[in-house]
């Protein structure tokens, strides 16, 4: 009898022949495949454990999780895995099991666990259920992620810490800003008002003179002056306004919100509406300062970005959280602007909420435009808004 073979054509003995070298190749080929899975398994830096699919109990255990849990090797073997104390308190010991039988897969991220020493540890722990020759097995990968916790907590706590002294830099620049905008006001804005009554007395003075070419040149020179001084004022009290708005302080947030829209509107050209709440708002000194600062920068970026022709500006409150919307109907802000490092005022922002465990969203509006949404947790429930035109 001659059978076909890849070759051509061969009789018995060489098929006989052929078939034994397939087989003790495919027998190497095993061998092979075994021994690599031996060498990961043996020299993985993650715990494994391999258990039979229907009673759950340890067939396996790769060195790397012996050392990690304390167990010998023998210790293990034969048992399931809530029988080792490590995972004793594991309240879903049974349930993972069912899980597996059923899905094929369990994860945990962050499972504690104590070894046979008694160090506390935190575990990844991924289960997978796959085929071994004639029967179904499970295999569970740990992973020892106490060392990223720990870095991650410690991240945490650099990142708290900058964020306390960014916080301290904050109110330190803005008690002095207070300062500053007190003293500009109180001593210069008074100085200037008196000589600006003494240039009116002049003035007044002057044209109770005889009208002759010395007297008119010396009094157009004073109201000159007098006008000089008055602008002076203006700016005096412009600078004071924008280290500290007085408003803010005496009035409240509502009304500040109202002022610097108002100052925006004069300046820009762009309409302003403000929804404030009947009653103003009582809040924290710091929240109103945060608050209104970061409408400050949100206008200036309106300004100078978003091609817009108006603005509105929303402060209400509700479920514990105090919320300023600004949304403008311009160009929109685009992500890559939004996710930008070099994008300072974005950033200063969103460090402002932080600090007092809000946040900052931005988003498109439902045509065109940017809404910039502000949350900072309050317990205050304010009362409900209604609109006011700047």
């Amino acid at each position: 009898m001659r059978l076909a073979c890849p070759n051509g054509i061969m009789d018995y003995r060489d098929q006989v022949k052929y078939v034994d070298e397939r087989s003790v190749h495919a027998q190497q080929a095993l061998l092979a495949s075994e021994l690599s899975y031996r060498r990961l398994f043996e020299a993985a830096k993650d715990g494994i454990l391999i258990l039979d699919l229907d009673t759950g109990r340890i067939s396996d255990v790769n060195p790397f999780l012996v050392n990690l849990l304390g167990f010998s090797h023998g210790e293990m073997l034969g048992k399931t895995v809530g029988e080792l104390s490590p995972f004793r308190d594991f309240e879903e010991n049974e349930v993972m099991l069912s899980r597996l039988q059923k899905d094929g897969y369990v994860r945990y991220e962050n499972l504690p666990l104590e070894t046979k020493g008694g160090r506390k540890i935190a575990v990844e722990f991924v289960s997978n259920v796959y085929e071994a020759g004639d029967k179904k097995v499970i295999q569970c990968n740990i992973r020892d992620i106490t060392e990223r916790n720990l870095a991650q907590m410690a991240l945490k706590n650099s990142q708290a810490q900058l964020r306390a002294l960014s916080a301290r830099l904050h109110s330190v620049r803005e008690d002095e800003a207070t300062r500053i905008a007190r003293e500009i006001h109180d001593e210069l804005g008074q100085r200037l008002a008196g000589l600006k009554m003494d240039l009116l007395w002049t003035e007044r003075k002057l044209g109770e003179l005889a009208n002759t070419a010395e007297v008119n040149a010396l009094l157009d020179r004073v109201v000159g002056t007098t006008e000089l001084v008055e602008e002076i004022i203006v700016s005096v009290q412009r600078i004071a306004a924008e280290l500290r708005p007085g408003v803010l302080d005496k009035l409240g947030l509502g009304s500040a919100l109202q002022s610097e829209a108002r100052r925006f509107q004069d300046r820009s050209g762009l309409a302003c509406v403000v929804r404030v709440p009947a009653t103003e708002p009582i809040l924290p000194p710091e929240m109103s300062t945060t608050f209104f600062r970061i409408l400050q920068e949100g206008l200036t970026n309106v300004l100078r970005h978003a091609r817009a022709s108006k603005v509105d500006i929303e402060l209400k409150a509700a479920g514990g959280w105090v919320t300023m919307r600004v949304r403008d109907n311009g160009r929109g802000i685009t992500q890559s602007e939004i996710t930008s490092p070099h994008s300072l005022g974005l950033v200063g922002m969103r460090e402002r909420a932080a600090m007092l465990g809000g946040k900052i969203v931005f988003c498109h509006g439902r045509d065109k435009g940017t809404i910039l949404t502000t949350r900072i947790p309050n317990p205050e429930i304010l009362p409900a808004g209604k609109e006011r035109s700047v």
